[in-house]
């Protein structure tokens, strides 16, 4: 089951294509480089987020407001779109 997972996880990921830097969410981007470079780790892997997860760019600044999660889902989604 856990082979499985892994290696739809990693598929998944390497299909992914990221916007030019600057046009993406930076909370979102660090999580999915760092679980890249994780996947290439035999065993367990923790990922331990250091940040105060405040995303600050063209769209949004969370120090001013935070969007709902389906808001921030669906922006994360026009991005892949782009």
């Amino acid at each position: 089951m856990q082979r499985k997972f892994k290696k739809e996880f990693k598929e998944k990921l390497s299909n992914l294509e990221l916007p030019e830097k600057g046009l993406a969410s930076a909370i979102i981007e660090s999580i999915y480089r760092v679980s890249e470079n994780l996947s290439g780790i035999p065993g367990k892997n923790t990922l331990i987020i250091m940040s105060d997860l405040w995303e600050v760019n063209e769209k949004y600044n969370f120090e001013a407001q935070i969007p709902n999660d389906n808001e921030f889902l669906n922006w994360l989604n026009t991005l892949r779109k782009a």
